[in-house]
């Protein structure tokens, strides 16, 4: 692994002290204050959690400074395709992980690793977070989990990939300032946004994001093409939420 400073003409330095010995790990990233002391980020493989500590003034300086390792039920584990740090979750929030053996969760306040979370034990491409809406979001080539874990909104449900969801899912993301979760596929890219009952139930509906041509009912998008690998949010300091 190595830490690159954007200052520095790309200059790359090498975290000698971690040890990265498969190309199916994942890295994730922690931007809770709280915890910044304790841990940095995480680097998911396919039989453990390490977890990271940097300097705060020097990013080169970073070592593992926790491992936890898989439980048996997790010996079919091969590849990590998604985490996500979710911080207001439970005590000390929770670090959600998608393998192609399934969805798994690490209890950040005990850190024990829960196995096959909601029964979700089919391979998962992605997930996405939105602490505004207190949801988490789980792909899959079938369907779309979506679990609410707010007051007065919790409960898993899902949606099957037919209709608007026209193919499997590749990627998610969640656009906290246009507030949408944009939902990558082979053949495009669909948006579901929420909207607050009268009730004051969350609901949450989709829209497709046009091509070249827009269609009646979309959202503009002018894609330069339709097949979808992955999606990320700028992090600029930009105000447009630009994907």
């Amino acid at each position: 692994m190595s830490w690159m400073s954007l200052s520095a003409n790309g200059t790359l330095v090498i975290l000698s002290e971690i040890n990265v010995k498969r190309n199916t790990s994942l890295l994730v990233t922690s931007h809770n204050e709280d915890t910044a002391l304790k841990y940095t980020a995480a680097l998911i493989s396919p039989d453990s959690v390490h977890f990271i500590l940097c300097n705060r003034s020097d990013a080169s300086l970073c070592k593992v400074i926790q491992t936890i390792v898989f439980p048996s039920a997790l010996v079919n584990t091969t590849k990590i395709t998604g985490g996500i740090f979710v911080e207001d979750l439970g005590a000390w929030g929770w670090l959600y992980f998608a393998a192609d053996s399934g969805l798994h969760g690490l209890d950040l306040s005990t850190f024990i690793i829960h196995p096959f979370l909601n029964g979700i034990n089919v391979s998962v491409s992605s997930l996405a977070w939105s602490s505004k809406r207190q949801t988490i979001f789980v792909g899959t080539k079938i369907k779309l989990w979506i679990h609410s874990y707010g007051i007065g909104n919790e409960g898993w449900r899902f949606e099957h990939v037919t209709g608007l969801i026209d193919a499997p899912i590749t990627s998610l993301v969640y656009n906290d300032m246009q507030d949408k979760l944009w939902i990558g596929q082979s053949t495009g890219i669909s948006l579901l946004s929420p909207i607050i009952m009268s009730t004051g139930r969350l609901h949450w509906y989709f829209s497709r994001l046009a091509g070249q041509i827009s269609n009646p009912g979309s959202d503009i998008g002018h894609l330069p093409f339709s097949n979808i690998t992955s999606l990320s949010v700028s992090q600029s300091m930009l105000p447009d939420g630009r994907v």
